[in-house]
């Protein structure tokens, strides 16, 4: 329900003759557009000396990704200014979309050598709502 009571959802019925069939047409509110998409950040420090190789892991996946060219995915890595802690935050249409990364032999490369390097500090994963944004996604 929405805060006014309603539900979440507008539903809009077509009438038409009898001898027509009557259309029932869903129309999400604009409350749900960005409910519908997955935000994941994730923020983790890496041990010395393995910043580079981390650094060439997430490139492949970016490469990897741009040849995809997968209309629902959204990624991007930072490196912050310790030069060993780095931030992911990417974008989901829906969980269809998170599991097409997943699967990238690049992101399985990359998953793997992060974990066998080790950390400083262990990813935090956070899934974000979005609010506003001057962007349109999916």
């Amino acid at each position: 329900m929405g805060l006014d009571g309603a539900a979440e959802t507008n539903v809009v019925v077509a009438s038409a003759p009898t001898h027509c069939p009557v259309y029932v047409f869903f129309i999400p509110k604009p409350s749900l557009i960005f409910t519908l998409m997955k935000v994941v950040r994730v923020q983790y420090t890496l041990k010395p000396g393995h910043t580079e190789a981390n650094q060439k892991n997430i490139a492949a996946v970016v490469a990897e990704l741009k040849t995809l060219n997968h209309p629902g995915i959204k990624y991007g890595a930072w490196l912050l200014p310790d030069g060993k802690t780095f931030m992911h935050f990417d974008q989901f249409e829906n969980e269809e979309a998170h599991l097409a990364l997943q699967e990238l032999a690049s992101f399985k490369k990359f998953a793997a050598e992060l974990w066998a390097a080790g950390f400083e500090v262990e990813p935090k994963l956070e899934l974000l709502s979005a609010v506003a944004s001057t962007e349109v996604y999916f």
